[in-house]
């Protein structure tokens, strides 16, 4: 990838990588040490401190269903945990590679974990239909009430009033630059009218 204007680099990971990258924040999110994860799914304390190392990229490692199962169950995490954005990498610009060879974004990751509601397709529909069916039928009846919870972040009320004032600055800084605009047109037409 490019250096940008600001100097930070880009930088081409792949979906190991990112796994990887995610495996050691859960970990120190849980307060685990790596022996303890081993010692947890019976593997040598190699294994996990190999699986974390790899998200630097000299090392090729590929973590199967399986095994993202396992760690999952360990952290008291959902699966597509793993799969989500890491968190700002020392000012990098991460992109992944897409199946079609393209560079994606990090935004583009993220869409991958979490699409949404106006995507359409009719596998996505499948999966929708699929997961209202399984999610009633091996959860109880308070699990919407507790997706709600799980969504609901401390100091998240702050947060979005902060957004709100952000978004309505934004909104008269826009209305300003389009009565300028108006402004600006109207001068034009008049220019050229007097030109005619």
């Amino acid at each position: 990838m490019e250096t940008d204007a600001q100097g930070s680099s880009a930088r081409l990971v792949t979906m190991n990588q990112i796994v990887a990258w995610n495996i050691a924040w859960y970990r120190h999110a849980a307060g685990m040490t790596q022996q303890q994860v081993a010692e947890r799914l019976g593997w040598p304390h190699n294994k996990v401190s190999e699986a974390e190392r790899s998200w630097d990229g000299k090392r090729t490692r590929e973590f199967d269903a399986q095994m993202l199962a396992d760690l999952a169950a360990v952290f008291g995490i959902p699966v597509v945990a793993f799969f989500l954005p890491p968190l700002d990498d020392a000012g990098a610009d991460l992109w992944f590679r897409a199946p079609d060879g393209e560079p994606r974004t990090m935004t583009d990751l993220m869409w991958l974990a979490m699409h949404d509601n106006d995507d359409e397709s009719p596998a996505l529909d499948a999966y929708r239909q699929r997961f209202r069916v399984q999610a009633l039928q091996y959860t109880d009846k308070g699990w919407p009430a507790e997706v709600e919870r799980w969504f609901t972040i401390p100091g998240q009320a702050e947060a979005m009033a902060d957004r709100a004032a952000a978004l309505r600055a934004r909104a008269a800084g826009s209305r300003d630059a389009a009565k300028l605009d108006e402004e600006m047109a109207a001068e034009l037409e008049q220019a050229a009218a007097r030109l005619k």
